[in-house]
């Protein structure tokens, strides 16, 4: 099995730039809950940019993934977060 490695500085990714804008509009709220739940905020906001996709309202048609994060609702409610239904 070939690993695909994913730099999260290198600007020719898809939608990194969409995906940067996502961050830099949510980084106060991201830092927040991340540090509000003992995580680094480096570590969510870096989890943020790569899961997101270029868009704060993304759903993985496959998995029912949503949002920034791309969490499915059960897996959010066991981290104690909300996944809306926008």
């Amino acid at each position: 099995m070939k690993l695909l490695k994913y730099d999260i500085n290198n600007k020719t990714t898809p939608h990194y730039e969409q995906s940067l804008a996502v961050i830099i509009k949510h980084k106060d709220l991201i830092s927040r809950i991340a540090l509000e739940r003992t995580i680094a905020p480096e570590l969510a906001l870096a989890l943020a940019k790569v899961e997101n996709g270029g868009g704060e309202f993304q759903v993985n048609v496959n998995s029912g993934a949503k949002g920034i994060w791309q969490l499915k609702k059960g897996a959010a409610q066991d981290m104690g977060l909300t996944v809306s239904d926008y």
